[in-house]
Order: C-alpha cells, then structure tokens, then sequence
C-alpha cells in the first residue's frame, strides 16, 4: 500500500487555497417560508367595474430550512398593483419584492411575483431575479399563495383615491433557488 501523506497534503494545500482566494462553492436548496405582512397603499377606480391598488407590502419572511431547530429570517418589501374586477369577483396582483435577510451582511435578494384569484386570496407564481454579495446571481422560484385577513379603508378628501391598509400572510410552500459559486 503507497503513502497516502503526499495526496492529503495535496487536498488540504488545494482547499487551503480556494478558501484564501474567496472562491464560493455554488449552492442550492429548498425552503417553506411563511410571512406575515402589512401594506398600506392607494385604490384607484380604473373602470366602472374595476379597482386599480397601487401599494406595497412588507414583513418578515420566516424560512425553515429542514434543518432541525434552525429557523432564519428575513425582511421584505414589496411593491405591486392589484386589479380587482368587481363584476366577476376577481384579483390580480403583480409586483417586485426586495428581501434583506436579518444578518449584519446587508446583502440583498430581487424577486418578482404574480398571482390570480378572488378579493382576500391569490395564488401564483414567485420568482427570485438576482442578488448582490453572496446572493448575486440567484436564482428560483416557487408558488405563492397570498391571504388578506384584515382591510382598513379611508377615503383621501383632496384625489378621491382611498386610502387602503391590510393585514395577511404568504406562504411559499417550496421555494428552489440556486446560488452559483463565484
């Protein structure tokens, strides 16, 4: 049987250098997240039978990852428009999301959404777009599904737009990304 010392060796010098050079290993997963969210916008009448809402929402994204007892989180915003055709009794959204996870990197992840349903609750598709820092060039998707659980209205006096909050949550029920390595 030969020595084995010179191989190792080899290994550990070739591992030694790719950590000192920065080289990242690409990365890819999948997650449940479930975030509850606030938004706060504008409901425009576009039609005699519809409402344009222009608005944007925001919270915190809690993420399983499968691994035991650990559970990240992250901060979102995300602006969009809602139709809602009053006639038929449906919604639909669109819009763009930036996630900001809760750690000091202040790397940050785009994403866009898109979802069809009826006034309270949607289903659709989201999409990851990109990244800066360690999340450049990210990519996934997952379906969404979005509950509105709570609405407040308030009529704006000076546009006769109303003003519009709401309170729900959205759910990823398996969100694939990939990260490449660098």
């Amino acid at each position: 049987m030969k020595n084995k010392t010179p191989l190792i060796l080899t290994l550990l010098i070739a591992v030694a250098l790719i950590v000192a050079s920065g080289v990242s290993v690409a990365e890819e997963g999948k997650v449940k997240i479930l975030a509850p969210w606030n938004s706060i916008g504008q409901a425009f009448p576009i039609a005699p039978d519809k409402v344009l809402f222009q608005g944007r929402g925001e919270g915190i994204m809690y993420i399983e990852n499968g691994k035991k007892e650990t559970l990240n989180a992250a901060l979102f915003v995300c602006p969009g428009n809602t139709i809602l055709d009053l006639e038929k009794g449906t919604a639909t959204s669109s819009g763009n999301c930036i996630i900001t996870p809760a750690d000091e990197s202040g790397d940050t992840v785009f994403a866009t959404f898109s979802c069809t349903g009826e006034p309270g609750a949607c289903e659709g598709k989201f999409k990851l777009t990109g990244g800066t820092g360690k999340f450049a060039g990210i990519t996934g998707s997952s379906q969404v599904m979005i509950q509105t659980v709570l609405a407040d209205l308030a009529r704006n006096a000076k546009t006769g737009a109303v003003i519009k909050g709401s309170t729900g949550l959205a759910i990823w029920p398996e969100l694939k990304y990939k990260i490449p390595g660098k």
